[in-house]
This record gives structure tokens, sequence and C-alpha cells, in this order.
């Protein structure tokens, strides 16, 4: 049995700006998803995760964070390849630099953190925002086929070690 399996490797950055209470969003306008996120994007080869979330920050709204923080890990498997995909999740409430309107793939703006989930996020954003709200919450795990995907399973700091907890 192989444990070698194709994994694509991503970040995401929830960028806080603490003075206003806003955090920068993107509303997608590529075609393969839509709704709002926070920006981010892959890990390139000889690339570190923090150095990829700093990179695509900067490169997709023209802020350059510091000092990034680590919140949580989601990640999905394919039940039939086992293929998978991680996200690796930051927030930074340390940039510089003046967001610029659109990207690529996005338009960027701020919005307040206290209204966000009002707003029309990306389907499977709605529900990874819990790895920000919630401290303990540091994984989130999903197995999905043909047939869909599975509820995803949460994983605690104070839960048992290998507990999923929902």
């Amino acid at each position: 049995m192989s444990r070698s399996y194709q994994t694509e490797l991503t970040t995401a950055c929830m960028v806080f700006d603490r003075a206003t209470g806003r955090v920068v969003v993107q509303e997608r306008t590529k075609g393969d998803w839509s709704g709002l996120c926070f920006p981010g994007g892959h890990v390139e080869d000889g690339e570190s995760y923090t150095d990829c979330v700093i990179r695509e920050v900067r490169e997709e709204t023209g802020l350059t964070i510091r000092r990034p923080r680590m919140e949580g890990i989601v990640h999905w498997e394919d039940r039939d390849t086992h293929e998978r995909t991680v996200i690796v999740f930051f927030r930074a409430d340390a940039f510089e630099g003046t967001l610029k309107p659109a990207c690529d793939e996005a338009n960027n703006y701020w919005t307040p953190l206290s209204t966000l989930r009002q707003q029309p996020l990306a389907d499977w954003f709605a529900e990874q925002l819990a790895v920000y709200e919630d401290e303990a919450l540091q994984e989130m795990y999903y197995i999905y086929g043909k047939g869909g995907a599975d509820r995803p399973r949460f994983y605690r700091a104070e839960a048992e070690p290998d507990a999923a907890v929902d």
C-alpha cells in the first residue's frame, strides 16, 4: 500500500485591521467557484507555508503582512484516489501598504469582521471560518467522492488526541 498521494498545498490569510475591526475579503471573479473568501494560494517549490502566505497576500492585495500566525488547517481527501488538498489558515494583524482593488482572480475590499457571516461567502468558506472563530479548533478534515462530501470532522485542542468533535 502506497503512502504517497498527490497533494495540493495552499494557504489563506485573514488580514485583520485592529483599529477598524475590518478584514480583507476577496470577491471571486474567477469561474471555478464564487463568493467571498480570504486571500491565499498555492505553495510553490522551495517555499514554506509562511513564505507562501506572505507572497500570496502581497501579490493578490498589495499588502505586506508581517508575523502571520497559523490558526489551523483544513484538508480534504478524495475517497477514491486519495488525492488531498491542504489549506493552512493564517491570521495577520501587522501589515503595511494600500489594498489594491482587484487581482486576476478577485475584487478586494475591507469589510467589518462583525458582519462577515451575513455576506455572500463561498460555500466552503462559511463552514471553514470556524477555524478562525474557535481558538481551540485546530483542524477540519473532509472525505469526499462521487456521492459528495461527508460532514467534516473537527479536532479541538482540548479533545482527546485523535478524537473528532462535532
